[in-house]
């Protein structure tokens, strides 16, 4: 709803009370990590809500291990933010992005793993990440040209 300047101090309070209770390496603790970095992702502070992301990822995998549902979305959730970093575009054209290079690529849908392997194919492959960049420059100038 829009409301983000109410939703910080709630989160941090959330955040500060799990941690008081449970200690700072519990997965609650890590689920209050990843809904404030979700807030300020929405925010456009990419590089606070990576930073919030790993310490989440972090006490993911120490108690819950790499194959649990949840450290898996969260590293999902950490590359998702350094890509959109680097691609300087926000969380809903960087999917768009995915769903494309699946299509391309004959994967399957965009899952976990799916994106998981294509971000990391992004992040890793400066060609394709410079013709992404190219990509999204131009349809910025269309756009830009259209209005």
């Amino acid at each position: 709803q829009g409301r983000y300047n109410d939703a910080e101090p709630l989160y941090l309070q959330s955040l500060d009370i799990w941690k008081r209770q449970l200690g700072d390496d519990h997965p609650d603790v890590a689920s209050s990590l990843n809904n404030l970095a979700v807030l300020y992702e929405s925010q456009g502070k990419y590089l606070e809500a990576e930073d919030l992301a790993k310490q989440a990822l972090v006490i993911y995998q120490n108690r819950l291990g790499n194959e649990h549902p949840n450290t898996q979305n969260a590293a999902v959730a950490v590359k998702l933010l350094y890509v959109m970093e680097l691609l300087h575009c926000n969380k809903k054209t960087l999917i768009d992005i995915l769903q494309t290079l699946a299509q391309q690529a004959t994967l399957p849908a965009v899952n976990t793993e799916t994106a998981l392997t294509l971000l990391e194919m992004i992040e890793s492959n400066p060609e394709l990440l410079s013709s992404i960049r190219e990509s999204l420059q131009q349809q910025t100038e269309v756009s830009d040209g259209n209005t």
